[in-house]
C-alpha cells in the first residue's frame, strides 16, 4: 500500500515478511483506509520473522505508540476491533 496523503501521524501496518501476511496485513490496512481516508498509511513488512502483525501510529516527533500486536489467527478473527482500536488512537 505505500504511504500516500499527508498528516502529522503516519500508521504502520508492520507484519512478518516470511510468514504469509501480506494478505491479512493488506485487509487491515485496506479497512482502516476506508476508516480514515486522509490518512498516512505505511504497510510494510517487518525485518526478520516475527510471527506477529503490528500497528503502530507514529507522530512527526517521532513518537510510536503500539495499538495492536497479534498473532494471524486472532488478527483474521478480530480485524474490525483491530480497526476500531486504531481510528480511536488515531483520533485523539
Amino acid at each position: 500500500m505505500g504511504c500516500t496523503g499527508s498528516s502529522d501521524v503516519v500508521i504502520e501496518v508492520a507484519y512478518c515478511g516470511g510468514c504469509g501476511w501480506s494478505s491479512t496485513a493488506n485487509q487491515v490496512a485496506a479497512a482502516i483506509k476506508d476508516k480514515l481516508p486522509k490518512a498516512v498509511i505505511d504497510c510494510r513488512p517487518e525485518d526478520g520473522y516475527t510471527g506477529l502483525l503490528e500497528v503502530y501510529l507514529i507522530s512527526k516527533a517521532n513518537t510510536k505508540v503500539k495499538v495492536y500486536s497479534g498473532d494471524k489467527k486472532t488478527t483474521n478473527e478480530k480485524l474490525s476491533e483491530v480497526v476500531e482500536r486504531t481510528v480511536k488512537e488515531y483520533n485523539k
